[in-house]
């Protein structure tokens, strides 16, 4: 899309925050006003709309696509968006390690134990680990428990948890991350 906008800030919007472009709200793709619940994202993405060169692509608004999955995509249904997430831990692939050499199996248990034991400690889980491919199943009480961690995060939480879950195979990178059991 070409840049139409001289001015792009941070305003309330609704019950919300949202960025007005010379006065106008912005709208997600299915009509619904950009509406996020902080000040502050809402001024990162007014920045963001701000920064576009005069040809502007999706990747230049990272958090317009976020808040825009989140209203879109999510939040007509979290509990089943949540569910999604949280499938991925039936077969984690952080309980999954190699069987060698035994320098990959000492780099893996360095990385992934600390946050699987984080993890459970912190929530009450059971994961299971296994060496190889052959694939195990997670207890069905531990994957309830995971589904409630994921259906309790708002939809904001959940959009920005998706890329992260659907790309490393984790529900537990994920679930470590909001409990800041790892860097950022």
């Amino acid at each position: 899309m070409r840049r139409f906008w001289r001015e792009a800030v941070a305003a309330p919007v609704g019950g919300g925050h949202g960025v007005l472009l010379d006065g106008r709200p912005v709208r997600t793709p299915k009509g619904a006003p950009l509406a996020v619940p902080t000040a502050a994202l809402a001024a990162a993405i007014a920045d963001e709309w701000q920064a576009a060169g005069p040809e502007v692509r999706p990747a230049d608004l990272p958090l317009t696509g976020l808040a825009n999955a989140a209203i879109d995509l999510v939040a007509p249904d979290p509990r089943a968006f949540a569910e999604g997430l949280a499938a991925y831990a039936g077969h984690d692939l952080t309980c999954y390690r190699a069987e060698g050499p035994p320098g990959l199996v000492a780099r893996q248990d360095s990385a992934w134990e600390p946050l699987l034991v984080a993890v459970e400690d912190l929530h009450g889980l059971a994961l299971r680990r296994t060496a190889g491919l052959v694939s195990i199943d997670q207890p069905p009480d531990t994957l309830s428990r995971v589904t409630a961690l994921f259906a309790a995060c708002d939809p904001f939480t959940l959009a920005a948890l998706s890329p992260l879950v659907t790309l490393s195979g984790s529900a537990v990178i994920a679930l470590a991350l909001v409990m800041k059991a790892i860097g950022g």
